[in-house]
């Protein structure tokens, strides 16, 4: 029974390193092309995170200029940024905010929650592969990771740093005017 379990332990952490690895390749082919409403991406993402569990106490402070566009696929922005709202959620307390604007070529998007943020000395390595915090949830740490190959795929940055209390994600994505 052990041996059944962690084989499909196994199984599924391989499903997730594939669907890594096969959507990085297809965000690199179509970034550059793509454009996306970023208020509409980010009312459409929070409707269903406010859906789970985590997601269902949050109060989520939006800030976003309704027509603000990004140069990133659609779907690929909603994965971004449901990575990291569904982390904000699940460590935030109470609230999660998030704001947008332009900044010349460039667009500036902050998530922050209100949780207890991550202890200095482990922020480099959250955004790597596998690189997870809180091994008593599901999950293989592919998330952050995932969110940083969509943000450098579209040509863009991310940085996560404690705001005391609790986390921002910066995220800085090409625009479009």
């Amino acid at each position: 029974m052990d041996m059944a379990r962690d084989i499909d332990a196994v199984i599924k952490s391989m499903r997730r390193l594939v669907d890594h690895e096969m959507a990085r390749a297809r965000i690199a082919d179509s970034s550059h092309h793509a454009s996306s409403n970023l208020a509409k991406v980010i009312a459409s993402v929070i409707a269903v995170v406010q859906r789970t569990p985590a997601g269902q106490n949050i109060e989520w402070i939006v800030v976003v200029p309704v027509n603000l566009k990004v140069r990133i696929d659609p779907d690929d922005l909603a994965e971004l940024i449901g990575n990291l709202c569904e982390n904000a959620a699940r460590y935030g307390r109470e609230e999660v905010s998030i704001h947008a604007k332009p900044n010349g070529a460039m667009v500036e998007i902050d998530i922050r929650d209100d949780g207890p943020g991550i202890p200095e000395t482990l922020l480099p390595y959250v955004l790597r592969r596998g690189g997870r915090l809180d091994t008593t949830s599901g999950g293989a740490g592919l998330g952050l990771s995932i969110s940083e190959s969509i943000v450098q795929a579209a040509g863009g940055t991310i940085t996560l740093e404690n705001a005391g209390p609790g986390l921002r994600a910066s995220i800085r994505l090409p625009g479009i005017a």
